[in-house]
């Protein structure tokens, strides 16, 4: 490195053509304090560093190759001006002239061929064939510096075709020109571990994986009641799903899965599926529905696990469920769902709020069992806190398996904004808004410590649900004759403080949920896909900075005083007006 002491010049900037004649001056100056012989260099690339775009200026750099008669040379001379051609900086690799005078090799090129086949048979176990014919050069040892360059061969030597798949295994080896010694042996391939990516078959909408919902009796949205509920707002009917299937299973990466090889290493996937082991292929691993997150127990059998072998060291495809056509049963797509959505729900978190831990500082493991008989769960999902299970008992969530009646008698009228009643058969109800909800009730425990139902803490769970999966229809075909259980385009109004605590919780919780829904709905409508973004952080900053248990009007006035922009009461804040009209529309 040659200091530049910055050299004066004009004040104008130079053309490109007068920065490469400026950089040739330097190029003279410094050949003389270094010793290199300006005939061996050339110019490699001569370019404008556009550095006045992160707010500095500009620089200009002209880089040198080198080369002796002939023979490249490991190294390099690089000129850095700015643009008005004042000298930066210098900083060379290249060889001096003392350490190029021999240009011709005493050993010939077969020699250096033979030497590593026979070196590379030693190292690897196998025969090897050349992959290249030896070249020339000049070489500097980077653990010697001290050395200088020499000439050498380059001889680069890879294994005969594998039956197995695996990977080529490829050297690269230099031997003395001068006396044939191995000098270095070294694989040119950066192998930094074994890469593979993950998924899983999952069904990606909200309705249930079952094929029984194919078609329901009624054509009208259930009424609501004027006297408990206000008028109900016209509301279609969602379309009747089609049969078989109308939510297909389809491949989908899995984040934060865990991965386990036979060594005992364990790797989790990032946010695309994809996961590094350290070493090499063939690698035997297994998954399951488990990661960091969350656990997924089968309340119908043992837990799915799939272990198969990495035979590359990139590009695997690990896919829980085995390689299409698709042919596993609901109980596996259970397990498939349950582990996504509520990774789905903790990743929705951590993209809103990154330094929001309270996931991370939970003393319990996530526990999602699923599958869980109707003898024993009825057509049902729920969320066992500690204050149910007892106190030191770990909490779970229990998603039924259905498959026989719903059971509900009388049957009860879907919620304004659904079609039908909840009569028919029991559908499994590790789906999307489910899953979501029972774990929304976990959350509620965690930001709120709420061990109880309540009708705010429905109501939230039903705002997670709805706020996660970015649309209002909860538990659609809950039973096969009711497009949904609830919505937030419901009607439901508060009536008091008092009356949340008496009734159905889950009716009552309508007003808080319709209330969040609407809200978010308005900033939608007002600002696109920029207002879903507003109500998800106004929804995340509200439930860490709030100790809420209850459904009141002083709600909105929180939610004001999160958007605020000036610290000043007197002015509104820059989403007032959705606010207080998305809370108002259900008497809030």
């Amino acid at each position: 490195m040659v200091p530049s002491g910055i050299s004066p010049s004009a004040v104008r900037s130079c053309s490109e053509g007068e920065l490469v004649e400026i950089a040739q001056r330097h190029l003279a100056v410094a050949c003389a304090r270094l010793g290199v012989d300006p005939t061996t260099l050339h110019v490699q690339r001569a370019m404008l560093l556009p550095l006045g775009l992160i707010g500095t200026t500009d620089k200009f750099v002209v880089r040198y190759g080198q080369t002796s008669a002939g023979i490249p040379v490991e190294g390099a001379l690089s000129i850095l001006l700015d643009t008005h051609g004042r000298l930066l900086e210098v900083v060379s690799t290249a060889a001096p002239s003392s350490e190029l005078g021999e240009t011709e090799a005493r050993v010939d090129a077969a020699a250096a061929a033979r030497g590593a086949l026979a070196e590379f048979a030693v190292r690897v176990g196998s025969r090897g064939v050349l992959t290249s014919e030896p070249k020339l050069r000049f070489c500097r040892d980077e653990a010697a510096p001290e050395r200088g360059h020499s000439l050498v061969w380059i001889v680069h030597v890879g294994s005969e075709p594998s039956v197995g798949g695996a990977g080529p295994v490829l050297r690269e080896l230099h031997f003395s020109a001068r006396n044939g010694a191995l000098e270095r042996c070294f694989d040119p391939v950066m192998h930094f571990d074994v890469e593979g990516r993950v998924g899983a078959w999952i069904t990606p909408g909200i309705l249930p994986d079952d094929g029984a919902h194919n078609a329901i009796a009624q054509t009208t949205c259930s009424p609501c009641a004027v006297a408990t509920c206000g008028a109900c707002p016209p509301t279609a009917c969602a379309v009747p799903a089609s049969a078989p299937d109308p939510n297909p299973e389809i491949p989908i990466a899995l984040p934060d899965l865990e991965i386990v090889d036979e060594f005992g290493n364990v790797a989790h996937s990032d946010a695309d599926g994809t996961f590094h082991l350290p070493g090499h292929s063939p690698r035997t691993v297994t998954a399951r529905f488990r990661g960091r997150f969350v656990t997924v127990a089968n309340s119908a059998g043992a837990d799915y696990s799939l272990t198969t072998t990495l035979v590359h060291d990139a590009g695997n495809r690990v896919l829980l469920g085995g390689p299409a056509p698709y042919v596993g049963d609901q109980t596996l797509t259970a397990q498939a769902n349950a582990y996504w959505w509520v990774t789905r729900l903790r990743t929705w978190l951590r993209e809103i709020n990154p330094v929001d831990l309270t996931w991370e500082q939970d003393a319990y493991d996530k526990l999602a069992r699923v599958n869980v008989a109707q003898t024993v769960n009825g057509c049902d999902a729920q969320f066992i806190s500690p204050g149910i299970a007892g106190a030191g008992t770990p909490p779970e969530t229990w998603f039924s398996i259905g498959g026989g009646i719903c059971g509900f008698y009388p049957p009860a009228a879907a919620s304004c904004g659904c079609c039908g009643e909840s009569n028919g058969l029991c559908t499994n109800k590790a789906n999307a808004t489910v899953v979501v909800h029972e774990f929304g009730h976990w959350l509620n425990w965690l930001y709120f410590d709420l061990p109880t139902s309540s009708a705010f803490h429905e109501g939230m769970a039903d705002a997670w649900a709805m706020y996660v999966t970015g649309q209002p229809q909860l538990f659609p075909y809950f039973c096969t004759m009711a497009t949904c259980t609830r919505s937030g385009e419901n009607c439901r109004q508060y009536v008091s403080y008092l009356d949340q605590f008496v009734g159905d919780f889950h009716r009552k919780g309508e007003v808080l949920m319709g209330s969040l829904w609407q809200v978010r709905s308005r900033l939608v409508a007002a600002h696109g896909r920029a207002g879903e973004s507003v109500a998800n952080a106004l929804f995340a900053a509200w439930i860490s900075a709030y100790p809420e248990f209850a459904i009141h009007t002083g709600i909105k006035r929180r939610w004001v005083l999160l958007d605020d922009d000036d610290a000043n009461p007197m002015t509104p804040s820059p989403h007032q007006a959705a606010i207080l009209s998305g809370f108002e529309s259900h008497g809030l």
